[in-house]
């Protein structure tokens, strides 16, 4: 994508992202909802979806390799200065407490290595080709949630909310290659991952 410096970029993704303004730390009661207690897959799946298309800034139908990246580090940042993830829910906005607000401020949780888990999962998801498409980024999505959803009942409550939270701000690639290695960015090296990422 060249019609985008990376600044404009991030700048770009997080206004689509939060549709508002940022919210510091407390959550106000007009803005946004008390903590979810349930969650469910086809409310996760439907904000999986409505936040592909916002971070897809130039209407492509896909993701591109900076959009991506750039969805990632925005998740991230808002999350921690918010404490909370917020979801698109069907009918209304799901809030996702995190457990841990300063698990967001570890070394190991810079932008650096943001970006380069998510260069790698980005690898992994589009395959080769020039993007990720809505499908392969929602269906990655919703292995996240179902590695949590151990009754399988597709909904998650619980302590299993903040983990879901925790795992969508964090890029953690995964730890069995889904590609061929030849295809992943020599950048980010042999991490190939699963997509992990932010909410709305």
């Amino acid at each position: 994508m060249t019609k985008y410096s990376s600044a404009a970029l991030v700048l770009a993704v997080a206004l689509g992202v939060i549709g508002t303004a940022i919210v510091f730390a407390s959550r106000p009661v007009d803005a946004y909802p008390a903590a979810a207690e349930r969650l469910s897959l086809a409310d996760f799946s439907h904000a999986s979806s409505r936040q592909f298309h916002r971070a897809d800034l130039d209407g492509s139908g896909l993701l591109e390799q900076e959009e991506f990246v750039a969805l990632a580090v925005v998740s991230a940042e808002l999350a921690r200065l918010n404490g909370f993830v917020a979801l698109d829910g069907h009918k209304q906005l799901k809030v996702l407490d995190l457990p841990n607000e300063d698990n967001l401020a570890a070394p190991d949780l810079n932008r650096r290595r943001i970006e380069q888990s998510a260069r790698a999962i980005y690898a992994d998801l589009a395959f080769g080709g020039p993007g990720i498409l809505e499908s392969s980024y929602v269906i990655a999505r919703e292995v996240s949630f179902r590695k949590l959803d151990q009754d399988q009942d597709n909904s998650l409550s619980g302590p299993d909310l903040g983990r879901l939270a925790i795992a969508l701000t964090h890029p953690a690639p995964s730890e069995q290659p889904t590609t061929d290695p030849a295809e992943i960015d020599q950048e980010t090296g042999p991490f190939i991952g699963i997509l992990q990422l932010g909410g709305d």
